[in-house]
């Protein structure tokens, strides 16, 4: 969210002195979450912990969405900070995954990525606000838009793949027990 959010949504929210905890709480929330979804993920396995995040991050901008007070905006933003610390989490699981000969390589590529959003997001979102009717609540729609794609995959790819599927699939079950 752009600095001047606080402006447009302390109007129709009514005038409130909580204001400016809408940006602090979010980033309370990720940092104290980031340590508990670090040590948690170890120990009980990170697939629900992904898709948690991301189901939490829906909720959140729901509720930003539709907020009428700003200690509702609060709460979003606390959802949404905690959802964030799990769905951050990414750097450590792609660290597990990929040697440490490619890391640099696909840690790159993936940052690749960020970098349009992260230049151009605040300014994208102060179009959203001062441009159409909805205002700074398009910040909150254009999150639920986006969070559907990384809820969506885990859930269809990491629910789907298990060990019995892995025996009874007709590819796997051709395979010698000893590569599966």
């Amino acid at each position: 969210m752009p600095p001047s959010f606080r402006a447009y949504a302390d109007q129709p929210t009514g005038p409130s002195k909580n204001i400016t905890w809408v940006a602090l709480v979010w980033t309370l929330c990720l940092s104290v979450g980031y340590t508990l979804v670090g040590s948690l993920s170890d120990i009980f396995g990170r697939r629900w912990f992904f898709i948690g995040a991301s189901s939490l991050a829906v909720i959140g901008c729901v509720v930003g969405a539709t907020a009428q007070t700003v200690n509702a905006l609060i709460g979003a933003n606390v959802l949404i900070g905690l959802a964030a610390s799990g769905q951050l989490s990414f750097n450590y699981t792609i660290a597990e995954l990929v040697p440490v000969k490619d890391r640099f390589f696909v840690l790159s590529f993936v940052f690749l990525f960020a970098v349009p959003f992260s230049s151009f997001g605040p300014y994208i979102s102060r179009l959203f606000i001062v441009h159409t009717a909805q205002s700074w609540r398009w910040d909150y729609y254009l999150s639920i838009i986006i969070s559907q794609y990384p809820r969506a995959r885990p859930i269809s790819f990491l629910m789907l793949i298990t060990y019995r599927c892995l025996i009874n699939c007709p590819v796997c079950h051709l395979l010698p027990p000893s590569q599966l």
